[in-house]
């Protein structure tokens, strides 16, 4: 791991902060301070608990500030100066990622003052579980995921990340953008279909298919983020429904699956939402409301619940076959073909392949396939023969995307999974902003 150097980092995201507008107005923070801040996370950042890599996050926030509302915060009667030990003594008593080590700095020094709680419905939220929820509050924040990973954000908004000591790429959302989003808009096309066959004015609708189609797009972030949450690494491969025919030309699967389809679950709770938003529709605004209407709501609603959860249990299920060994095979209508596969004949035909900057793969760097281990090169043949998407997960967090374009293998080395990747964003229906989006600087 490279040396790491805390005065870098905070001195160029000191540098940035006028420049970026969500952070005009806002208290720019202190290089030297940060830099001691960020030093005493990333040491904290190697440290293990039990065995486990330590997971946080902090929060620089004043403790004088006013408390924000639904949100839980503990003040210590005495503050604690901030070191790695202290925050590796805290981390457990953290439930990250919802809950911060909330730090200040005096007279130049950082101390820990307490801890801030987000809630359930915030992590909820970012971890697709729910389609809603509160945002973080408008302050700095440093979390830490892996060894030497560090990420800074704003709120919501990431400003820097930090991989095994040394500037990362950001996050690409590639399941909104780019080549990865074009192969699964077929399907997501289908879905639609499949459950408003009486609406196709609907179905073209570009709103409407980034709304109702987003929800295919969060049961895969979902799924994405709970096998990597596993921590054992793995392989994801999806192919296009009907091309598994030639599979096992190409894979051996070690435990085959005849059935376990979560399509027609999808399209139901897809009615589910239709249903509940219409009926809402003919109660909102009215002093009095038929008891049949509310009704038929109130069903509707508690359906949509009870089916949600279920495809929740579903993430988790796939996620955990990708502890197994081996690759978890699904096509691109969510049904499993089998897990534990290996590729047949590990021949490759291209020395190197395209490691992207950008959603679109718009930059790149051309990279050697024999500087990865062997599931980054499985997946990257694969890939090459097949028309497929493959995710590779890390054992240290984060997950990568690869797929054939012409006769190239693209990789993007670190997919964006939070709401962004599936929930309606201005990027989405404003065009100025999805080109100012995929036109940012790398």
């Amino acid at each position: 791991m490279a040396l790491f150097d805390p005065s870098k980092f905070a001195r160029q995201l000191c540098d940035r902060w006028e420049h970026i507008p969500m952070l005009k107005g806002h208290l720019r923070p202190v290089p030297d301070q940060l830099a001691k801040i960020l030093e005493s996370a990333y040491l904290a950042s190697m440290e293990h608990e039990e065995g486990r890599t330590l997971k946080f996050g902090l929060i620089l926030r004043a403790s004088t500030e006013a408390d924000e509302p639904g949100y839980g915060i503990a003040r210590f009667k005495e503050r604690r100066p901030l070191s790695s030990s202290e925050i590796c003594r805290l981390a457990p008593a953290t439930d990250f990622p919802s809950t911060f080590i909330a730090v200040e700095s005096t007279d130049g020094v950082p101390f820990i003052w307490g801890t801030v709680d987000m809630g359930s419905e915030w992590s909820l939220f970012q971890t697709a579980e729910r389609t809603s929820g509160m945002g973080l509050p408008s302050h700095l924040v440093i979390t830490v995921s892996a060894p030497g990973t560090i990420n800074l954000k704003f709120s919501e908004t990431l400003l820097y990340s930090i991989e095994r000591g040394q500037p990362a790429q950001q996050s690409c959302n590639v399941l909104k953008f780019g080549p990865v989003q074009e192969f699964f808009r077929p399907v997501m096309r289908h879905l639609l279909t499949e459950a408003f066959p009486d609406n196709h004015n609907l179905v073209s609708d570009n709103h409407f298919f980034i709304s109702y189609g987003g929800e295919y797009l969060r049961f895969l972030a979902r799924t994405l983020q709970y096998a990597e949450r596993q921590g054992h690494g793995g392989t994801i491969i999806i192919l296009r429904d009907g091309d598994n025919i030639h599979i096992n030309d190409h894979l051996s699967i070690t435990y085959p699956v005849s059935s376990c389809d979560q399509w027609d679950d999808l399209i139901r709770y897809l009615k589910l939402i239709f249903e509940e938003i219409e009926s809402r529709k003919l109660i909102d605004g009215k002093p009095q409301v038929e008891q049949v209407l509310l009704d038929h709501w109130n069903i509707a609603s508690r359906e949509r619940e009870k089916l949600n959860q279920q495809l929740i249990d579903r993430s988790r299920f796939l996620a955990r076959l990708t502890q197994v060994d081996g690759a978890l095979v699904m096509t691109d209508r969510l049904g499993v073909l089998g897990f534990g596969a290996v590729i047949k004949d590990l021949t490759e035909t291209h020395p190197t392949f395209r490691y992207c900057q950008n959603e679109l793969c718009q930059t790149f760097e051309e990279r050697k396939r024999q500087a990865y281990g062997t599931r980054h090169r499985s997946a990257i043949e694969l890939c090459e023969r097949m028309d497929c998407i493959a995710f590779v997960l890390s054992q240290d967090g984060g997950v990568k995307a690869l797929k054939r374009e012409g006769d190239q293998v693209l990789l993007w080395p670190s997919v964006l999974l939070g709401p962004s990747a599936w929930f309606v964003t201005a990027e989405d229906i404003i065009p100025q902003l999805r080109e100012r989006y995929l036109n940012r600087p790398v």
